[in-house]
């Protein structure tokens, strides 16, 4: 009824009269309704309100909130006063569906982040469950085994205690995907396994690099979910990095938190990205109707998004930054496919064994989709697959050399998948710029033929490989001499079958 309010409000402030383009017909409802203000405040009489019955001695934003002082403790563990600036009154300017919608989704992370016992996650984890089926049919199994998610700076994380960690960001993909799917009254286990399988790793990347980014300053560090953090040189100092290897913490770090950073993040921001993370109707292996669904309240909490955006940050062009949100998610899908190479090659060589829950995620796992639904293993295998046609440029050439990076994962120090992936533009000062081959790309002359002849001499000539990879078909061959266009004519054509 805000909604309807606020559009009565505004028309009678407003003396100016709108009109339709559509004569009036346009369609009015939970999403065309901003559309056309004529058809929406005749919709507003035509359903019996009543202009006269708003007050316009009462203020369109409501009542006004004193300011909040909130007491926090800062990285030094001293005790802080901090005072709140704004009281979020632009949260009362969205639709009532989408504040409804944005305060459930900001419910359901603190509820995933809740824990529910105070015992050492290395005594809990891994959990001596069989399968995620198992977990989804009996809810109760869970009860007493969430330990509490905080993102803290107090201490280093120790190599033991990766495994519980990896446990636990799965129970919070668990009971994200459960809440998602209330929401959509979906109860069909085998979408949400699909679903969880699919989101864990790109799930637990982003809320890392989010939470990092908003608790802490420090450049060098990736906060985890049990009260501590790894150092961007966590090789250095771990031997098995379990499901963090591959200089994942570096990348997320350089190419998620930096940015998040400068994005001033707020937390409804933070909450609905953790949505559509989670939310990709792409996976082959869902149902139709869940599909449906998801991409439903997807586009829900993507309109949502879009509107807190305009109105939390009134100073910026909304389109601009509203766009520059999506664009991360090929990044945090990349990021996760490292992740699930990371324990792929830990279940088969690492220190720490892979238990089965950990290991059901990677049983017949759908290629991972960026948000726009691109392929990400199809985008790398472009790039891996470029460098064959890098070798018909020069390399002398200043733009083939900034044009590609090395196919070699172990000088990248990244995985295999991420190994064609152009991160960093190589820089030209630095790099061994070979000499171009004198063979390379040569105009066959008379005299030329004439040494090849004798330089190979009764053997087969091979004319794609002699002739600087020309292709040429058929049985002559013209020769013209540049320097005299006169005699360019039939008396100087060779017949190689003949020969």
């Amino acid at each position: 009824m805000i909604g309807i309010k606020i559009v009565l409000n505004f028309r009678l402030k407003r003396t100016k009269e709108y009109s339709c383009r559509y004569n009036g017909n346009c369609v009015v409802d939970r999403y065309e309704r901003n559309s056309c203000r004529y058809c929406r405040f005749k919709r507003c009489l035509e359903v019996g309100m009543d202009p006269k019955a708003v007050r316009p001695d009462r203020d369109a934003a409501g009542r006004s909130h004193p300011i909040r002082h909130r007491r926090s403790r800062n990285s030094l563990g001293e005790i802080a006063l901090e005072v709140e600036d704004e009281t979020d009154d632009w949260i009362r300017k969205l639709p009532v569906d989408m504040r409804t919608l944005l305060m459930q989704i900001m419910n359901m992370d603190l509820l995933v982040a809740h824990g529910d016992t105070t015992e050492d996650a290395k005594k809990i984890y891994p959990l001596p469950y069989t399968s995620i089926r198992q977990i989804l049919e009996e809810p109760h199994l869970l009860d007493g085994k969430r330990t509490e998610i905080r993102y803290e700076t107090f201490r280093q994380i120790q190599a033991d205690e990766l495994h519980a960690i990896a446990h636990r960001r799965l129970i919070a993909c668990i009971d994200t995907v459960e809440h998602l799917f209330s929401l959509m009254d979906l109860h069909n286990s085998q979408d949400k396994i699909a679903i969880i399988k699919n989101s864990y790793a790109p799930l637990s990347i982003f809320s890392f690099s989010a939470a990092t980014a908003k608790m802490t300053k420090q450049r060098d560090i990736l906060c985890l979910c049990n009260y501590g953090y790894v150092p961007r040189d966590i090789q250095n100092t771990i031997d098995d990095l379990f499901h963090l290897g591959n200089r994942v913490v570096d990348r997320a770090i350089d190419e998620l938190v930096e940015p998040f950073r400068s994005f001033n993040f707020k937390d409804q921001e933070m909450a609905l990205m953790n949505a559509i993370v989670v939310l990709n109707p792409h996976i082959k292996t869902l149902s139709t109707e869940a599909a449906e669904q998801i991409a439903d309240l997807r586009d829900r909490v993507q309109e949502t998004l879009y509107n807190v955006v305009r109105e939390s940050h009134p100073k910026e062009v909304a389109s601009s930054r509203f766009g520059n949100l999506l664009l991360f998610l090929p990044t945090i899908m990349m990021l996760g496919t490292i992740i699930y190479e990371n324990l792929q090659f830990a279940q088969t060589f690492g220190k720490q064994q892979v238990d089965s829950l950990l290991g059901e995620l990677l049983d017949n796992l759908e290629p991972v989709h960026d948000g726009n639904g691109l392929n990400v293993e199809e985008v790398l295998l472009m790039a891996d697959n470029s460098d064959q046609f890098i070798r018909s440029q020069s390399s002398s050439s200043i733009c083939s050399l900034n044009s590609h990076c090395s196919g070699s994962s172990f000088e990248q120090g990244y995985s295999s998948s991420a190994s064609g992936s152009c991160n960093r533009i190589p820089s030209t000062a630095n790099l061994h710029v070979s000499e171009s081959d004198p063979d390379y790309n040569v105009t066959l002359t008379q005299q030329r033929y004439a040494d090849i002849r004798q330089n190979i001499g009764s053997q087969p000539m091979d004319v794609d490989s002699c002739c600087g990879n020309s292709i040429m078909s058929g049985s002559d061959v013209v020769i013209r001499n540049p320097s005299n266009p006169s005699n360019n004519n039939n008396n100087n054509k060779l017949d190689i079958n003949n020969k």
